[in-house]
């Protein structure tokens, strides 16, 4: 039965591309679209928003073909001969998938002769980089899209000789009503959110457990906790209990990836307590920046490239739960500096509009 459906699967995809003109100029884009689930993990958002942005030029959105590959282990079989097909096909690739994914494809030789534009999703640990996989880099990327100025570096010392743009994250939002200033609806009560996956390494138990900290050492204000993002499978349970033991935190559901700015811009702060070696640029951050929220973050290795440390918020140290408490003092002892915050971010999220961005991968398109 399956044989049956494959040979029928290749030969309508087959049929279906003979009878357009050559594929010799179209492009094949890559990635985890997630068409029919929810949109909310940062690398479907990623994949979505360049390939929604590209639409805007006319002769791009002639050449653009699009390749699922969400969820792509439930469907390896399904997956693995779209990919074949599209190696057997097309000639320029556009491929935004974590690097881990890309590794997969370098077992697919035919790849080494393509025209390859590589947009990672997340980050790429130079440090763990192999000869044989720089090598493999090199032969087969043709530009290499990464989303700080930091991580070029770090690919250039370790003998990356892609070319190598920097092309920041970016979100096309819903238009929304930026509240100006903050102004708790109670003196003593600071309402703060955390918006991630929500599972051990974005840091949610170390934030859950600093605000419980802080409400049981202080008398006079107190912290409330809302919660957004999806549920790790993994920590389901446990976060369950905290819910249901906890009253100062909520989950509060995945807010729609557009119209994110106007759900958060109500808080006092964002919490990202992330302890994620692959952060690249979250997409959490620019929507706090887009919101005008300040954020309390860990410094995360590329943090400096995207935060400034007490001009968008405050930063502390991974796994120092003394400072992340010290910061989060500091933060409601001195509210007043909130609405500066807010303004300084709306000034670091004017840095990274689309239309100055997606340029950037236009002129490469354009190359091939």
């Amino acid at each position: 039965m399956l044989n049956k459906f494959l040979d029928w699967f290749i030969y309508i995809i087959i049929s279906k591309e003979m009878k357009k003109n050559s594929l010799k100029r179209k492009i094949l884009y890559i990635g985890p679209f997630a068409k029919k689930s929810i949109i909310a993990i940062g690398g479907t958002v990623k994949t979505n928003e360049i390939y929604n942005a590209l639409l805007f030029n006319v002769t791009t959105r002639r050449r653009l073909r699009y390749l699922d590959v969400f969820q792509w282990r439930r469907h390896k079989i399904l997956i693995f001969f779209r990919l074949l097909l599209g190696v057997l096909f097309y000639k320029n690739f556009i491929l935004v998938i974590s690097y881990s994914a890309l590794k997969k494809l370098f077992n697919l030789p035919m790849l080494f002769s393509k025209n390859i534009l590589f947009i990672p999703i997340g980050n790429i640990c130079c440090n763990d980089l192999t000869n044989k996989e720089i090598q493999k880099i090199n032969n087969c990327i043709n530009v290499l899209f990464v989303q700080t100025e930091s991580l070029k570096a770090d690919l250039i010392c370790n003998n990356i000789k892609s070319k190598i743009i920097v092309m920041h994250n970016f979100k096309i939002y819903s238009n929304f009503v930026f509240h100006h200033e903050y102004f708790p609806l109670n003196a003593n009560l600071f309402r703060f959110c955390f918006l991630s996956r929500v599972t051990e390494t974005k840091g949610i138990f170390d934030a859950i457990e600093i605000v419980e900290k802080y409400n049981y050492k202080n008398d006079l204000n107190k912290i409330e906790l809302d919660i957004f993002g999806i549920i790790d499978p993994i920590y389901s349970n446990e976060f369950n209990i905290l819910l249901e033991t906890k009253d100062f935190i909520r989950y509060c559901g995945i807010i729609p990836y557009k119209d994110v700015p106007k759900v958060i811009t109500k808080y006092f702060m964002l919490l990202f307590p992330t302890k994620f070696d692959g952060e690249g640029f979250p997409g959490a951050i620019l929507d706090s920046l887009a919101a005008g929220l300040p954020v309390l973050s860990s410094n995360f290795k590329y943090y400096q490239d995207i935060l400034i440390d007490n001009y968008t918020g405050l930063s502390f140290k991974i796994n120092d739960f003394d400072e992340f408490y010290s910061k989060i003092c500091y933060a409601v002892e001195n509210y007043h500096l909130i609405n500066t915050y807010r303004e300084n971010c709306l000034q670091q999220y004017r840095k990274y509009s689309f239309e100055k961005e997606i340029v950037k991968l236009q002129d490469e398109i354009m190359l091939i």
